[in-house]
């Protein structure tokens, strides 16, 4: 039996709506102080009734609820409202946050929610855009006043769609690390968030605050590990020529249109619980688009060596899809299936990836590596400057590499880092990065080192007999340094026939 109970407007008086296989029932609240419900009922609907913080759509008819057939006209619906209120130059994004919030309604589906990061300066719109997510997404809530303790609490009780404006600002404070752990946790079902509650009964709180979640930030560098469970939205001044609608005044301005966020937020409500009921031919099949969407991002044609996504979506050099990429499309793309903008969304979602590459490849773990790659290149023989664009015609080995690599010590690294960001503007004299520090990200990279000595001081040197060395070594190369693949060319080959194995 599957039961679902919400809070909807009839008129001007709020009810309770509790679908039960395809019946509706309808609790009025002025109906709650008779005899018809017991004070345990009672007390359990005013409660639910209490918590209600997002916007309440309208009633609920499933006679008219949008069935397969509507759904991309529902989609065009949510693009032309967000058009008409946020300005964002990319047509495409409007696609990605469309199936974004349709994807909210139907988060049981689905073990892994992405987040949506929207990125800009002051006057971009970011605010706009949160609140016009918030009106129309399941349960959302916009807030830019918060402390992660109190979002995980709405969570836990509301299952609440939530909206963090200026989310940078918080996870600058004092609490920015406990506010990041909680962003991390909510997009995915299985990662718990922990968090300390002294002089209680157990002193820890563990939950599971799986949910759906935008932030803004304002064009500052954001923690990987967040960046890569999502999209970022990157978003500009408007330009002085476009007109955009107030959101405070779309129920009025727009009346007597489909694009009302009271009308959007209704009939995905409706489609909600329709989806819920008994399966039917007109009904949305999740399970099979989900099935059909992994299959298109992890088959690869047998005689081009293709995967089937970018056969089918005609995107030229589909790259594979794998970890939390895979996740993110396995969420998306079922929903851009049924609403037939599935080449717009995975290619938003792939440029959104070359960007974080990029990004990543300037990281600190990144220059660190390439230091690294570059002193290894040196110890091979070839030590004239002028000899390094000979590297392209000829690849290191894996038992060059180890020799080489024997020869590196931390420091070697750590002052090839110090040449790269001086030569690179980014570091002067005084803004030099210690040894140690450098030695701490390599043994985070998972690169060995043997401890040396001496009276000359400690000069630890890089141990390439440790286990998994290659492997490790690889890849790193493709994720932090690529344009030196070419130069490990056999290495990579090795590493990669081994794995086949």
């Amino acid at each position: 039996m599957t039961r679902i109970a919400e809070p909807f407007l009839d008129g001007s008086e709020v009810c309770i709506f509790e679908y039960v296989d395809g019946r509706v029932d309808i609790i009025r609240e002025s109906e709650l102080y008779t005899n018809k419900y017991s004070d345990a009922e009672r007390k359990e609907w005013m409660k639910f009734l209490e918590g209600v913080i997002w916007p309440l759509p309208n009633r609920i008819d499933l006679h008219n609820a949008p069935r397969l057939h509507d759904i991309p006209g529902l989609l065009s619906r949510i693009h032309r409202y967000l058009q008409k209120h946020v300005y964002i130059r990319d047509d495409r994004i409007y696609n990605l946050l469309a199936v974004w919030v349709i994807a909210s309604y139907f988060r049981e589906e689905w073990p892994y929610m992405p987040l949506i990061i929207i990125d800009g300066v002051t006057v971009a719109g970011k605010s706009t855009l949160q609140n016009a997510l918030a009106k129309i997404s399941y349960r959302g809530f916009c807030t830019n006043n918060y402390s992660s303790a109190g979002v995980v609490r709405l969570i836990k009780k509301y299952d609440i769609t939530v909206c963090l404006d200026e989310s940078l600002d918080n996870l600058a404070g004092d609490r920015g690390a406990d506010l990041a752990n909680l962003i991390k946790s909510v997009t995915s079902k299985e990662t718990p968030y922990v968090r300390a509650v002294p002089k209680t009964k157990d002193d820890v709180e563990v939950s599971y605050p799986f949910t759906s979640m935008a932030i803004s930030v304002k064009g500052a560098e954001m923690p990987t590990d967040i960046v890569n469970r999502g999209i970022r939205v990157q978003m500009v001044t408007k330009p002085p020529a476009v007109e955009l609608g107030s959101l405070s005044w779309a129920e009025y301005d727009d009346r007597g249109t489909d694009i009302t966020p009271s009308s959007i937020r209704t009939d995905l409500y409706n489609l909600r619980c329709y989806c819920s009921g008994p399966k039917r031919e007109d009904m949305v099949d999740w399970k099979l688009l989900i099935m059909k969407a992994m299959g298109m991002i992890t088959t690869q044609d047998a005689k081009t060596g293709q995967w089937l996504y970018g056969i089918s979506l005609d995107i030229e050099d589909a790259p594979r899809i794998t970890n939390r990429l895979r996740d993110i499309c396995t969420t998306l793309l079922p929903v851009a299936m049924a609403t037939g903008v599935e080449r717009d969304v995975m290619q938003v979602i792939l440029e959104a990836e070359n960007v974080h590459r990029e990004s990543t490849e300037a990281s600190m773990e990144a220059q660190v590596f390439k230091s690294l790659v570059d002193c290894i290149k040196l110890n091979t023989g070839e030590r004239e400057i002028g000899a390094m664009d000979r590297f392209g015609d000829w690849s290191i080995d894996a038992d060059t590499l180890k020799t080489a690599a024997g020869r590196v010590t931390t420091r070697d690294v750590a002052d090839t880092l110090n040449r790269r960001l001086h030569d690179d503007g980014n570091a002067d004299i005084y803004e030099m990065i210690h040894t140690r520090t450098v030695t701490y990200t390599l043994k985070s990279l998972g690169i060995s080192y043997l401890m040396g000595r001496g009276s000359g001081g400690r000069q630890s040197t890089i141990d390439p007999n440790a286990d998994g060395f290659l492997e490790i070594f690889c890849q790193h190369l493709a994720q932090y340094d690529p344009e030196n693949l070419p130069v490990f060319d056999a290495l990579v080959r090795r590493v990669n026939k081994k794995a086949r194995k």
